[in-house]
């Protein structure tokens, strides 16, 4: 019984001793804060730290007055947290401006008042004893808020009163006594100081000075009033004017407004003169124009223009001197000038100064022109390797170049010696695939490509695969594709309660011929050419043992350089294909071991060669575009009399404007060569 008796007694002396020491702890915690104003104030002019974290305000004023010695006497109304952040350690009376500061922000100021200074809300600072200040001082620029008596000497005080009262703070107060000719203004430093600059501005020596507000609708207030103080100090105003008197000019900002001081005259005069300036910038004279493009894309072009913006140019110096002053770096277009793209419109809207715009206009007029088009012929056709095939004298494709007086070979093979120019450059004649090589397959030679597809028709180790036809613009990817799109298995899956519901995914693949041309035209008629083509099928061999489809594929990627108007070859793609056949004699071609003196089995070995011809026309005006026009009319024409009446009368109507040529001059017009400038 005594043994517990004495666990209790220790048990409440422990819970007095934690009680005491947490009442002691809460004590302390402000005299913390006081302590660190203490020991940073005792280290004199040295600079202090501010780093506070939502402290109650009232701890912050305490942290004030231990650190400048100062006392205050605080509203009841005076509450809230204070965060201050400071990076870098600051001195004592720059720490009391940041208090005036802290104040303000909080609606509070703190008014000298004796031995004492008063926190009080601002919205009092008309009834209080505020500092009172009668010579104007430039160098404040803190937020206490004090009393300025400004004494005006030549103008009107009702005037001046009437111009600063919208300017005054919310909390400010500005007033006037007349008979004095003097302004009473209650306002924070800051904007006091702002106030004064422009009572001197307005309070200079005159003959009945007039003030005057000019709001400006349209024009910038800085840019008219530097414009309008040039223009009148130039000797703008009236012969036989004193030097004292003159017209002050200065612009506010705020309320976009010009604040003008001199003769009634002088501010007449000013008045009508801001009226003919401040008007809207005329359609496409302003600093926001609206370019429409006729040719360039306006994304595109954007994105060249925009990587001028803040660019430099300029030359420096050879062996690391310092540029010459005629080298100086300059932007090409001003980092401010902001340049979109509408897509809507394929127009540039354009933000500038009026030097930019007069380069950005330079530069679209030489980028914004009509981009010249090329008309690309192609002929695709397969070639037993049983036929010899010969291109000019035994070559692959033969083109001129026309670089050095030689030609050249699509394949990588140089000009043979003692091949003459008749042979490897023919006349042109006009046709698919624009036949300018003679072709020689199996000892017959054809001199252009009509001839070729002409045999097509009638030979069989001739396969003529496509004859595509397509325009495109310099530089501008064009692709033809004649293809069948074909399922191809990718998946099977079922699920284990049904092995029978067999679900197959599919995906589909072009199977065909595909061909991506990319022209680029040089100076004096040479063309670039990037080609890709592809030629896909199904090997039905192949696929007969699968029951997947199998595809064959041949594909040619390479970049040539030809004359416009030539012919480039491209060949060498050998595919193989097999067949066998059998004949046996019913039962007895059967019997095995000796069936095989009754049956015959055949295995037949095909290759094809590839070949792609390829023709660049270069269309660079609409005549020359009506002449080709003219030109695939008549063809068709000949065509037609040539006894394939299929062709003419389905395309006639919807290609012809004029009546059909049933003449018989028309008709050998038509079949005599012509060449396609």
């Amino acid at each position: 019984m005594h043994t517990s008796t004495l666990r209790l007694g220790e048990a409440v002396q422990r819970l007095i001793l934690a009680a005491l020491l947490a009442g002691l702890i809460l004590a302390v915690l402000p005299d913390t804060v006081r302590a660190q104003a203490r020991t940073q104030a005792a280290q004199g002019q040295q600079n202090i730290s501010m780093d506070f974290n939502g402290v109650d305000i009232q701890i912050f004023v305490k942290f004030i007055s231990e650190l400048t010695g100062r006392n205050f006497v605080m509203d009841d109304k005076v509450r809230g947290r204070v965060t201050v952040v400071s990076p870098r350690r600051i001195s004592v009376d720059e720490a009391y401006k940041v208090f005036e500061s802290v104040l303000a922000v909080y609606g509070f100021m703190a008014v000298p008042a004796g031995q004492v200074t008063k926190i009080l809300p601002i919205r009092e600072s008309p009834t209080t004893g505020l500092e009172t200040f009668t010579i104007p001082r430039m160098d404040r620029y803190g937020d206490s808020f004090v009393t300025q008596l400004v004494q005006l000497n030549h103008v009107r005080v009702e005037d001046v009163l009437k111009m600063l009262a919208p300017m005054v703070s919310r909390s400010g107060l500005i007033t006037a006594y007349a008979p004095s000719s003097m302004l009473i203004v209650t306002d924070s430093e800051s904007n006091l100081r702002r106030l004064l600059t422009i009572v001197r501005a307005i309070d200079v020596r005159g003959t009945e000075g007039t003030v005057a507000v000019i709001p400006l609708e349209y024009a910038s207030a800085e840019k008219t009033a530097s414009s309008l103080a040039k223009f009148w100090e130039s000797g703008v105003r009236e012969q036989g004017k004193t030097a004292q008197t003159s017209l002050s000019i200065v612009p506010d900002e705020r309320m976009n407004a010009l604040i003008a001081y001199g003769e009634a005259r002088d501010i007449e005069r000013l008045r009508s003169i801001v009226v003919q300036i401040d008007r809207p910038s005329p359609r496409g004279q302003g600093n926001v124009r609206v370019y429409k493009l006729e040719h360039a894309d306006a994304t595109e072009l954007a994105d060249v223009l925009n990587g001028l913006v803040g660019k430099t140019t300029g030359s420096a110096a050879a062996g690391g001197q310092a540029p010459k002053e005629s080298g100086v770096v300059t932007p090409v277009i001003s980092s401010g000038v902001t340049i979109l793209a509408d897509k809507a419109t394929n127009s540039l809207v354009i933000t500038a100064g009026a030097d930019d715009f007069t380069l950005i206009e330079e530069l679209l007029r030489d980028l914004d022109t009509p981009r010249k088009q090329v008309l690309v012929e192609a002929l695709i056709m397969e070639v037993s390797s049983t036929e010899n095939v010969e291109f000019g004298s035994k070559l692959q494709g033969v083109v001129d170049v026309g670089i050095g007086g030689r030609e050249g070979v699509a394949g990588g093979f140089s000009n043979p010696a003692g091949l003459s120019e008749s042979v490897l450059n023919p006349g042109t004649v006009f046709g698919i695939g624009a036949a300018a090589i003679p072709v020689t397959i199996n000892g017959v030679t054809y001199t252009n490509l009509n001839a070729l597809i002409a045999a097509g028709k009638i030979n069989s180790d001739f396969n003529i695969i496509s004859t595509p036809q397509i325009m495109t613009l310099d530089n501008q990817e064009a692709s033809i594709t004649v293809a069948e799109n074909r399922p191809y298995q990718t998946s099977q899956t079922s699920t284990l309660n049904d092995l029978n519901n067999i679900v197959t995914q599919f995906t589909y693949r072009d199977v065909g011929t595909i061909l991506k041309l990319t022209p680029q035209i040089n100076e004096g008629g040479m063309i670039k050419l990037k080609i890709f083509q592809e030629f896909s099928e199904v090997d039905q061999a192949a696929t007969g043992v699968s029951t997947l489809p199998v595809t064959r594929k041949r594909t040619t990627e390479t970049a040539v350089v030809i004359r416009e108007g030539q012919t480039v070859v491209l060949s060498g793609l050998i595919g193989k294909s097999a067949t066998s056949s059998s004949s046996r004699v019913p039962l007895l071609g059967d019997i095995p071991l000796l069936g095989w003196l009754f049956r015959y089995d055949t295995r037949e070995e095909r290759k094809t060669n590839l070949l792609v011809f390829i023709t660049p026309r270069v269309v660079d005006s609409p005549e020359k575009a009506q002449d080709l026009y003219i030109a695939k009319l008549k063809e068709f024409e000949r065509l037609q009399f040539d006894g394939d009446d299929r062709v003419l009368p389905v395309l006639m109507p919807l290609i012809s404007p004029g009546p059909r040529l049933d003449r018989a001059e028309d008709r050998a017009e038509t079949r005599a060569p012509a060449e396609v400038r």
